[in-house]
């Protein structure tokens, strides 16, 4: 199809926007992430929208839920600069995104002054390595992230969290910037602990009980799959388990 019969009648120009809005990119909607790097398979779904592939350079908005199939990886940067790294057959939701653009103020308009920045998404399943940004920085009450049966408040931070079934472990891993804060606090309705040294972790076993204590831990193999082979600029020290 060329260029002229693609945009020029009115019939093209609505199948356009009506790919726009697939695409979560229509007029007022910002982009929440962009996919900085990709292996294998990897989808996106918006609710109202059909899921669709993506690739590397794709920009996914708040609500959108990223799904990773077999032996596939996924890499995702956002404009405060936190990055999210998400191994094979994983699944997360997007729940909220917000940061203003450089220079944002009074001409921007009130929803958007109104709005404080935030980060916030949930695994349902597999794998996810996260290193927070600014948001985290400036404003560590407003990024939280879920786990399934836990939730995870941050100060800083780089972590590593495994959900499978009703199960979940977090692990706190060395900080990818030098100096910068870097703790965890991991809870439910049944309890809360801090993690604030690099390699500790904790276990949620079900649905029904409280995070266990900390504990220096062993990553798992998938862990170590993930953090050794999403491509990335950031240089990833993985803790060594006890002998």
């Amino acid at each position: 199809m060329g260029g002229s019969s693609f945009l020029g009648p009115p019939g093209g120009r609505v199948w356009l926007l009506g790919l726009l809005l697939l695409l979560g990119l229509s007029e007022g909607v910002a982009a929440a992430g962009r996919v900085s790097a990709i292996e294998g398979r990897c989808f996106a779904y918006l609710e109202g929208s059909p899921m669709r592939s993506l690739r590397e350079g794709d920009e996914v908005v708040q609500g959108t839920r990223l799904v990773t199939g077999r032996d596939a990886s996924l890499t995702l940067t956002f404009s405060d600069e936190s990055e999210l790294s998400l191994g094979a057959r994983s699944s997360m939701t997007l729940d909220r995104y917000h940061f203003p653009a450089p220079g944002a103020g009074d001409d921007d308009d009130e929803n958007d002054a109104a709005e404080e920045p935030g980060f916030g998404a949930s695994l349902l399943q597999g794998v996810v390595r996260v290193v927070t940004g600014l948001i985290a920085k400036r404003r560590p009450a407003s990024v939280s992230f879920g786990a399934r049966v836990a939730t995870i408040g941050i100060r800083g931070t780089h972590f590593t969290a495994e959900v499978s079934g009703d199960s979940a472990t977090i692990i706190l891993l060395a900080q990818a910037v030098a100096g910068a804060a870097n703790a965890i606090q991991v809870s439910n309705q049944y309890g809360s602990v801090d993690i604030d040294e690099p390699g500790f972790g904790t276990e949620i076993p079900d649905a029904n009980s409280p995070p266990s204590p900390p504990r220096l831990m062993q990553t798992s193999r998938d862990m170590q799959r993930i953090l050794r082979s999403v491509n990335t600029t950031r240089r990833v020290r993985i803790p060594r388990s006890p002998r």
